[in-house]
């Protein structure tokens, strides 16, 4: 027995499903619900800004090259070049007023005063770790013996002004943080600071040497060539901005979180010199030197790369012209739980980031119109028993603990689809699923549930070119569900199920089809076992067209019946809706009667009955 919902035509679908989306700046108001908890849907990950990471990867695997992909995500830049300069990092976790290093050969301290190579004992005790910190006069080199720290003389003095810094054989040294040591290849270097920590750590690194640990620190070394390429390009460009652009008297040019970019040095070992981790890797090597020395440019300076994980298919608009707001079909090409998720924000969270609303109560808030739900949410008004405030969307991110500020009640995800259908069993759980198209032409799977579904995730792009989607059953003859599209230039496709929840390749028959004014998979009309196709004609009659049950999903001699079907704004074909083993269909006219046509079993109805209204 067939089970399968519905398909109209395009127009219909939209007329009945679609929601327009708001302008810009327009209101949107609702109350929060009184659980305390709200489930939301969310698309991005990050600020949006510039190059998406996931975007990248997209159009790497659509044939793009770098170079195309920088000029698709940074409008109107073109590609420069710049010496490999020095560069200094601060390392952000490193704040215990110390900067420790391990032995190593060749270890050597400079100071303003002189260098010295440290020695692997001193008095005949072996030295475990060396360091620099702070005393009244400046910063004093110690080593370590047992559970002691002493003194080191450096060109004759033990206490320096200005930094500290320390260099070893074959350009590495490994930096103790706790139990970690960590090897940056470069120099290790303490600077006295006025603020606390009153020692901080910096590495004087050249830009090459970062961008091998920043590369795929920040995107998975494992993905095509061409997107690690314009990664190395957007890290190279935005830390020799950073470094062009800092405070004067800074001390670092940039850091070493996602405050800035991440890096993570060259690799993390134990105490005893055994490696936990490689923070590099020869892919992303390979792409930093493909690209040496190549930046952004604008108007002939040096560009502020923004990027984020994902823009969830729509940059977002950031502070110069060359981050624009536009939408990105290459977000989206690989499905991720960084293009779209689902979320939950509790009442508790926001007011205890903002305690002067008392209990919330009610939302408010703006978009930018770009988008899914009216997009980013770019100015959101808590209220609530005591008080209300007004925050950025970007700003509430925190608190609320959402991956971006492009998001929406899940109670109103309905109104994202313009198209539902129900494919039956879809990924072969035993229960009835559910796909929905966006006006993005992406089409998203939302797995069948006990009493609901779960959350939606992306099953393709390129639904668009699609004038009518059905689930008409099990076209193929091979146990699963298919899907069946029609082309707005006519043709049909028949896109198969793997009975797991994907997509074997589409099969393409036929042509005219566009005629057809309303198209339904109602399951079995003609009683021999397989899903049938019931379609109306531009004239108001209905024709059933048998499937043959064959590996490509083809149909046999059409069977004509009926006239005045025109009278009806919608057709369902629900499956067996009266019980007694044959496929029926549910018809609603313009003034909201639904009425039912029992199936006969042999291609036609009998007669209709009215079981609903309004």
């Amino acid at each position: 027995m067939y089970r399968r919902f519905l398909l109209v035509g395009a127009l219909l679908a939209g007329a009945l499903l679609g929601a327009a989306a708001p302008a810009a700046g327009a209101t949107e108001s609702w109350m929060w619900p009184s659980s305390g908890t709200l489930t939301v849907y969310g698309h991005g990950y990050g600020h949006g800004h510039g190059m998406s990471q996931w975007g990248a990867y997209g159009a790497a695997t659509s044939g793009k090259t770098y170079q195309q992909i920088v000029a698709f995500y940074y409008k109107g830049t073109t590609l420069g070049t710049v010496i490999d300069p020095s560069l200094r990092v601060l390392v952000s976790a490193d704040t215990d007023n110390a900067t420790q290093v391990a032995p190593a050969s060749g270890l050597t301290a400079h100071t303003a005063d002189g260098s010295v190579v440290l020695p692997a004992s001193v008095a005949g005790s072996t030295v475990t770790s060396w360091r620099a910190v702070r005393n009244t006069g400046g910063l004093v080199v110690q080593y370590l013996v047992g559970t002691t720290w002493r003194a080191y003389a450096v060109g004759g003095k033990a206490t320096h002004t200005g930094e500290v810094s320390f260099s070893a054989t074959g350009n590495t040294v490994r930096l103790v943080l706790g139990s970690t040591y960590r090897a940056y290849r470069g120099t290790v270097v303490a600077v006295p600071t006025s603020t606390s920590p009153t020692v901080r750590t910096v590495i004087g690194t050249s830009m090459t040497d970062y961008l091998k640990s920043v590369v795929p620190s920040e995107m998975p070394s494992s993905w095509a060539s061409p997107a690690l390429e314009t990664q190395a390009v957007a890290a190279r460009t935005y830390a020799s901005y950073q470094r062009a652009h800092k405070p004067s008297g800074r001390y670092y040019d940039t850091c070493d979180s996602t405050s800035c970019q991440v890096f993570k040095g060259a690799a993390d070992y134990t105490a005893g010199g055994s490696l936990i981790t490689n923070h590099e890797a020869t892919s992303s090597s390979t792409a930093v030197t493909t690209t040496a020395n190549r930046v952004v440019l604008y108007s002939g300076a040096l560009a502020f790369t923004q990027f984020s994980a994902s823009n969830g298919g729509w940059a977002a608009a950031g502070s110069v012209p060359y981050l624009a707001a536009f939408p990105d079909p290459y977000d989206g090409v690989h499905a991720s739980t960084a293009h779209s998720w689902t979320d939950t924000i509790t009442a508790a969270s926001l007011q205890a980031a903002y305690p002067s609303i008392g209990t919330l109560r009610s939302v408010s808030l703006s978009r930018d119109g770009h988008g899914e739900w009216g997009g980013r949410v770019t100015s959101i008004t808590l209220t609530g028993t005591s008080g209300s405030v007004t925050v950025s969307g970007e700003s509430l991110r925190s608190p609320a603990g959402l991956k971006s500020s492009w998001w929406a009640p899940a109670s109103t995800g309905w109104a994202r689809y313009n198209l539902l259908v129900g494919p039956g069993d879809w990924n072969g759980d035993g229960r009835v699923d559910l796909f929905g198209r966006t006006s993005d032409g992406r089409l998203w799977f939302a797995a069948g549930l006990t009493g609901g579904t779960g959350p939606p995730t992306l099953a393709g792009a390129g639904w668009d070119i699609f004038s009518a989607i059905l689930g008409p059953g099990d076209l193929t003859g091979d146990g699963h569900p298919d899907v069946l599209a029609r082309l707005s230039t006519g043709q049909l496709r028949v896109y198969p199920g793997n009975g797991t929840g994907g997509f074997l390749p589409a099969n393409q028959f036929g042509a005219g089809w566009q005629t057809f004014t309303a198209m339904v998979g109602p399951g079995d009309l003609t009683g021999d076992g397989k899903p049938d196709l019931l379609v109306r004609t531009s004239t108001g009659s209905l024709r059933v067209y048998p499937g043959i049950g064959n590996s490509v999903g083809s149909f046999g001699t059409p069977i004509e019946f009926g006239a005045g079907w025109q009278t009806y704004n919608a057709l369902v074909g629900p499956g067996d809706w009266d019980g007694d083993g044959k496929a029926d269909l549910l018809a609603r006219t313009s003034d909201g009667s639904l009425w039912l046509y029992p199936g006969a079993g042999t291609g036609g109805f009998r007669s209709r009955v009215q079981i609903g209204s309004g």
